[in-house]
């Protein structure tokens, strides 16, 4: 392959993959974070100055503590005249967010990895040679992707088995065809 033909099996591959993302989330778009958490920002701040020598009441420590140990954050529903926070409570907006992201990351999984495995056989049966490495390695940069984007949520031995079965796919794929072309 020379200069032109590896450009344009590189083109393909970062396009291809790019693609692929892009038309995902324009199709199925994620969780937006401003859908859970309305950044009301009333977290301990007067809304008004307060007259000198007066402190604003605090959450109790209660509270503060079972907010954070439920994943949550003290937040106020209002201010009293002083313009003090008042009404305290657990905020879970966060909480809520990252769980629901965390679910679109997975679903994203199972879209996402058959389209990349699917790019991978075009690439292999492909016999445009340049056009075929480029699908090629778009369906390995597609999966190593959603692979990254869900490392996060994933335990130590789930993260092994995922790449494990990506692997042995990818050899399993290598073997029966390109082993045997050469053969």
């Amino acid at each position: 392959m020379g200069l032109k033909e590896v450009a344009l099996a590189i083109g393909i591959a970062v396009l291809g993959s790019l693609f692929i993302g892009f038309f995902i989330d324009a199709v199925y778009g994620g969780p937006e974070y401003n859908d859970y958490c309305k950044n009301s920002y009333n977290y301990y701040a007067p809304e008004k100055p307060v007259p000198s020598g007066f402190t604003c009441p605090q959450a109790s420590r209660e509270l503060n503590t079972q907010c954070g140990e439920d994943g949550g954050y003290v937040d106020f529903k209002a201010h009293d005249a002083n313009g003090c926070p008042s009404e305290p409570f657990c905020n879970y907006c966060q909480r809520d967010y990252n769980t629901a992201q965390e679910k679109y990351n997975f679903n994203l999984l199972w879209i996402t990895a058959p389209l990349g495995l699917i790019l991978i056989i075009l690439g292999l049966y492909l016999a445009a040679p340049t056009i075929s490495a480029g699908l090629l390695f778009a369906g390995i940069i597609t999966l190593a992707q959603v692979t990254i984007r869900i490392f996060g949520n994933l335990g130590k031995f789930s993260r092994v088995l995922i790449l494990g079965i990506e692997l042995a796919i990818l050899i399993w794929i290598g073997y029966k065809k390109v082993e045997k072309r050469k053969k």
